[in-house]
C-alpha cells in the first residue's frame, strides 16, 4: 500500500513539473495574432491592441499608441572655470639690474655706464660710405652695386632691432678712391694697422666729402677683388680717433673678402661694435663649432647668419632699444609674470634677476618674426650675464632647456611646463600665447 502510494506521488510530482503554467503559455500581443478575450485592450510597447472579431478567429488588432514618456535629462557637471593667472608686473627700478661695466675692456661693454666715445644710436645716425680700392687690386664693380650689397637691407634691420628709435643712413661717396699703400701694410689685427686703413680713406675723400655731420664711416672694398680678408669695427678712444673737417671720427669700419659670406648683416655686427655692444662668438676657438658656444644661433652679435641673428633683451636695453619700463628688475619667490616678446615694442620685454654684484639671468619671450621668422618655434629663451667677462670670452651665454654645443631654438628656448634652473634660482613657464609667455619664480 505504501509502494503503491509512493509510486502514484512521484507520477503527480512529474506531471506537475511537466504540465506548463498559464503564464508560462501566454503569449506576448501581437497585431494579427490570436487572442481569446473579445474587446480586451492591451498596449504593448506603446502600441494599443484590441482583441477583435476576424470572420470566425479573434485576433489582435492596432487601435492607436500611448505616449512614450519624456527621457530622463541627462545631467552634465559644469566645469568649474579655469581661474585667470593673475599677473604681477610690479619689481624693483631697472637701475637697479644695470650691472656695473667690469671687465679689462671697456670700448665695447655689457655693462653700465655706456662708454661715451661710443655712438648712442638713438634718432638719425649718419655714416659715411666710402670705395677704396688698390693698384694691385683694383676694383671691377661699380660702386652702386657695392652699395647694393648692404643698403636697404642693413637700414630696415636697424629699423626693426631699435623698435622704430633709430634711424641710420648711409651716404655714400660714390667713385672709387684708390689707397696707393701696400694693402699689406694695413694690419686689421692691430687698432693702430685699422686706423691707418681708416685714415687713408678719410684723407683721400675729404676734399670732395664734408665728414663734419658724420657720426661714423664704413670703408667698403670690392668683394670680388679686395685683398682684405676681414672687416672689423674701429672704436677708439677720445684722442686717438681721426681728424676730418673739424670733427674727431672714433668709430667706424671696413669690408674685406668676407662680405660675400656675411652679406649686409656684416655691417649691422660691426657698427653694433661701435654703438658698444661686444662680440658674443669665442675668440679662444679652432672649430665654427665652438666658436658660437656661448649663443649660438641667438643674436648677430654671435653668429651673424644664423636662424635667431635678432639681438638679446640685454643688449637692445643697453641701447635703450628696450626701455627701462619695458622689462622686469628682481621679481619676487612666487610672482607670475608676463613678457611680451622681446620682438615687439609693448609691454615687458625682459625679465632680469640679479645673481650677484656683475653676474645676473635674463629671461625673454622669442616669437618666429621679422629677423628670427627662420628660428622654427617660439620659446622662453633664458641666458646669464656677466659684466666682469670681456667680449669674445662669453659676457651673455644661452642657458640651454637641453645640453647642446650649439644653441639653436630647439634646443634652447622653453615651453608651458619647463623649468629653468640657474645659480640657485628656478623659474616655471606656465603659460604661451602667440604674443606674450607667463612665468612664475619659483625659487
Amino acid at each position: 500500500m505504501i509502494r503503491k502510494l509512493l509510486a502514484t506521488a512521484a507520477i503527480v510530482a512529474l506531471l506537475g513539473l511537466a504540465t506548463p503554467t498559464t503564464d508560462a503559455l501566454a503569449a506576448t500581443p501581437k497585431i494579427g495574432a490570436s487572442c481569446t478575450k473579445l474587446n480586451q485592450q492591451v498596449v504593448v510597447k506603446f502600441i494599443k491592441l484590441k482583441c477583435v472579431k476576424s470572420g470566425t478567429k479573434k485576433v489582435w488588432k492596432r487601435i492607436g499608441s500611448v505616449p512614450r514618456p519624456a527621457p530622463k535629462p541627462t545631467i552634465t557637471p559644469t566645469p568649474s572655470p579655469t581661474a585667470p593667472i593673475l599677473f604681477d608686473q610690479s619689481g624693483s627700478p631697472a637701475s637697479v639690474c644695470k650691472l656695473p661695466q667690469a671687465s679689462y675692456r671697456d670700448d665695447v661693454q655689457s655693462g653700465w655706464p655706456r662708454n661715451p666715445a661710443r655712438i648712442l644710436p638713438i634718432g638719425n645716425i649718419n655714416y659715411a660710405m666710402l670705395f677704396v680700392d688698390f693698384a694691385s687690386a683694383p676694383a671691377v664693380q661699380a660702386t652702386e652695386a657695392v652699395y647694393g650689397i648692404i643698403s636697404p637691407m642693413s637700414e630696415n634691420e636697424f629699423t626693426e632691432q631699435s623698435s622704430g628709435r633709430l634711424n641710420l643712413k648711409y651716404l655714400p661717396h660714390s667713385k672709387w678712391l684708390r689707397l696707393n699703400g701696400d694693402p699689406k701694410s694695413y694690419d686689421l689685427r692691430t687698432f693702430f694697422g685699422h686706423r691707418q686703413l681708416i685714415a687713408d680713406a678719410i684723407a683721400a675723400a675729404d676734399a670732395e666729402y664734408d665728414f663734419s655731420k658724420v657720426d661714423g664711416v664704413v670703408v667698403m672694398t670690392d668683394p670680388r677683388t679686395t685683398p682684405l680678408v676681414n672687416g672689423p669695427a674701429l672704436t677708439a678712444r677720445p684722442g686717438m680717433g681721426i681728424w676730418a673737417d673739424g670733427k674727431e671720427i672714433l668709430n667706424g669700419t671696413n669690408s674685406g673678402a668676407d662680405l660675400r659670406y656675411w652679406g649686409y648683416r656684416w655691417a649691422n655686427h660691426e657698427i653694433s661694435h661701435n654703438f658698444g655692444l661686444p662680440d658674443l662668438y669665442a675668440y679662444n676657438s679652432n672649430t665654427q663649432l665652438s666658436a658660437h658656444r656661448f649663443v649660438g644661433d641667438f643674436s648677430y652679435m654671435g653668429l651673424i647668419n644664423g636662424t635667431a641673428p635678432g639681438l638679446t633683451g640685454w643688449e637692445r636695453w643697453s641701447l635703450n632699444w628696450l626701455t627701462d619700463d619695458q622689462m622686469l628688475c628682481e621679481p619676487k619667490v612666487g610672482q607670475k609674470f608676463r613678457l611680451s616678446a622681446v620682438a615687439n615694442n609693448t609691454g615687458t620685454r625682459m625679465a632680469v634677476l640679479k645673481l650677484g654684484g656683475t653676474r645676473a639671468i635674463a629671461l625673454e619671450y622669442r616669437i618666429q618674426t621679422g629677423m628670427d621668422a627662420r628660428m622654427g618655434q617660439a620659446g622662453v629663451l633664458a641666458y646669464s650675464v656677466d659684466t666682469s667677462i670681456a667680449s669674445g670670452d662669453g659676457t651673455i651665454q644661452v642657458i640651454p632647456e637641453q645640453v647642446a654645443s650649439h644653441s639653436t631654438a630647439a634646443t634652447a628656448l622653453y615651453e608651458v611646463g619647463d623649468e629653468i634652473s640657474f645659480g640657485g634660482r628656478t623659474f616655471k613657464i606656465i603659460s604661451m600665447d602667440a604674443t606674450s609667455a607667463g612665468i612664475e619664480l619659483v625659487k
